[in-house]
């Protein structure tokens, strides 16, 4: 008799277990992100980055998304190579079109827009 409580009980206990972490589970799978982080900070030396893609007289325009930077140039061969800038401020990717140049940094680029405009 003994051990059938044993068996019985250990059921319950692990019955009650399993549908409260199934609920927490559904709790935590249901909450949502309403904010989207995004970096005050540049993470590089916009100074020296202005420098190697030709100064800020080279450049026409600058925007950006939320993780890419989009320069147009007035002359793209002032740029320096764009393996090196890749290698010096930890781009991830670079899209080289005619006269413009799609530099994805992350979520830090808003704030490397703002640094480049404000200069």
């Amino acid at each position: 008799m003994k051990k059938g409580k044993y068996i019985f009980l250990s059921i319950i206990t692990l019955g009650i277990f399993y549908f409260c972490t199934k609920s927490k589970a559904k709790k935590k799978a249901g909450n949502t992100n309403t904010s989207l982080s995004v970096s005050k900070m540049t993470g590089i030396d916009v100074n020296a980055f202005l420098k190697d893609i030709g100064g800020k007289e080279n450049i026409i325009s600058c925007e950006s998304t939320i993780s890419t930077l989009k320069i147009t140039f007035k002359d793209v061969k002032k740029v320096l190579d764009v393996e090196k800038l890749k290698k010096t401020y930890k781009i991830v990717g670079c899209i080289k079109s005619y006269n413009k140049i799609t530099f994805l940094f992350g979520d830090n680029s808003q704030a490397i827009e703002r640094e480049i405009n404000s200069k």
